[in-house]
C-alpha cells in the first residue's frame, strides 16, 4: 500500500474497523514506514481513546428476546402518512348512519311541513306598513296646500228658497 492510501486508513485502523484483510496490509506498512508510524501515534495521542465496555450476556440476551423481526421492520418502515382530507370525508360519509329510524322520520315530517308552509304562503313575514297607513298626529291644516282656497259657507235661506 502506498502512504496515502495508508494515511486515510490510519484512524479506521486503530479503532479496528477494517476488515482483516485491509488491517493486515496497513500494519505491516505501518511497522516499514516511520512516517506513517509517526502519524499514527500523533493521532493516537490527538484521539482520545474509549474504553472497551464488555455487555454482559444477560443483557444481550434479553434485548435478542425483545427485538424480533416485527419491530425491526416496524422501525425500517417510513412513517405513516395522514390521508388527505379529501379520503377521510369520503369515508365518513361513506359509514352506515348510527341514528334511529323513529329520528330519520321525524326529521323528514319536520322538514316536510317546514317547507310546504313556506310554499303556501302561511309563513311569511307581515307587510311593513308605509308612511301613508301610519295614523296621522298633525292637524289636517297642515296637510292642505297654500293654495287652497275653503268654500265660503253656506247661506242659510229663511224663506227656504235659494
Amino acid at each position: 500500500m502506498r502512504c496515502d492510501e495508508v494515511r486515510e486508513r490510519l484512524v479506521a485502523w486503530d479503532d479496528g474497523e477494517l476488515s482483516p484483510g485491509e488491517a493486515t496490509q496497513v500494519g505491516e506498512h505501518v511497522r516499514g514506514c516511520r512516517a506513517c508510524a509517526a502519524r499514527g501515534e500523533a493521532l493516537r495521542s490527538v484521539t482520545p481513546v474509549a474504553p472497551q465496555w464488555a455487555v454482559p450476556d444477560h443483557v444481550l440476551r434479553a434485548l435478542h428476546e425483545r427485538v424480533t423481526g416485527d419491530v425491526v421492520h416496524a422501525a425500517a418502515a417510513p412513517p405513516e402518512v395522514p390521508d388527505p382530507i379529501v379520503v377521510r370525508l369520503h369515508r365518513f360519509l361513506r359509514r352506515e348512519a348510527q341514528v334511529p329510524m323513529a329520528a330519520v322520520v321525524g326529521y323528514a315530517a319536520l322538514l316536510l311541513l317546514a317547507v310546504s308552509l313556506a310554499v303556501s304562503g302561511w309563513w311569511t313575514a307581515a307587510p311593513s306598513r308605509t308612511v301613508a297607513d301610519q295614523p296621522s298626529t298633525l292637524p289636517s291644516e297642515q296637510y292642505e296646500p297654500a293654495s287652497f282656497q275653503p268654500a265660503p259657507p253656506a247661506v242659510e235661506d229663511t224663506d227656504g228658497f235659494r
